[in-house]
């Protein structure tokens, strides 16, 4: 009878580690998921350094974040530029508030392949910015940017930012100037040979050396280095230093 039951109690004990075995096994190669903000919870990030295991990368994770300078910019400056937009000026009769503008705007700021803005001179600091709730605005401007990777604007992506533009003056009881077609399409052409001259990208890989990542994980990583989203969804942004200055990285 005793050997009957130390034998089932080796069994038992056998049968536990292989559980236990089984679930550190999955939990070790299963993606890396991001990891909760609140209390003590342990941080592990990618690196660029050839750390071997999962004990080297709790110590790295463990070391205190740097603070980044880029972190300090809090107000999303004016992105309009007349050098590669075109733009498209808004003049309500009477100054409008923000909070009207913001229930009005294009649900995407986007005409086929190119992105386009929407900026209000505000009445009170004269600057001009994206509207903002218990802002006035005295006018309005909207510029379409006229190049990018996919190529120079062409007649049916202005075509639809005029549109878009238009309903959203109409919207809020403004009028709406915009500049020449033929002339946007020949800048847009002229800007974009310019730019595949001068143009260059710099990529960087990252290569996890245990487990795969997820894709919350690595957003999470990314957001708590200052990668912020951009206007192109999935694509994340690293705003500059200087507010105005163009972004560092996407």
């Amino acid at each position: 009878m005793t050997l009957t039951v130390a034998l089932a109690m080796l069994a038992g004990l056998v049968l536990l580690a292989v559980v236990v075995h089984s679930a550190w096994t999955a939990r070790k190669n299963g993606p890396r998921l991001p990891q909760p903000q609140t209390g003590e919870a342990p941080r592990l990030e990618p690196t660029l350094t050839g750390l071997g295991d999962d004990a080297a990368l709790e110590q790295a994770a463990a070391l205190p974040d740097l603070p980044l300078r880029h972190m300090a910019v809090t107000r999303r400056a004016a992105r309009i530029d007349a050098l590669i937009d075109a733009i498209a000026t808004l003049t309500p009769e009477h100054p409008i508030s923000g909070d009207m503008v913001l229930t009005h705007l294009p649900p995407t700021r986007r005409a086929g392949g190119k992105p386009f803005h929407i900026e209000g001179l505000n009445a009170e600091t004269g600057e001009w910015e994206f509207p903002r709730a218990g802002q006035r605005y005295g006018e309005f401007q909207a510029g379409l940017q006229m190049a990018n990777r996919l190529g120079a604007v062409n007649e049916i992506e202005y075509s639809e930012f005029v549109q878009k533009i238009q309903a959203f003056a109409d919207a809020i009881g403004a009028g709406a100037d915009f500049p020449d077609m033929l002339d946007v399409v020949a800048r847009a052409r002229e800007l974009d040979a310019f730019s595949s001259q001068h143009d260059a990208q710099l990529g960087a890989v990252l290569v996890s050396n245990s487990v795969a990542w997820s894709v919350g994980y690595i957003q999470q990583c990314a957001g708590r280095h200052g990668f912020v989203p951009g206007s192109v969804p999935g694509r994340l942004v690293m705003p500059s230093a200087e507010e105005g200055a163009p972004r560092c990285w996407s």
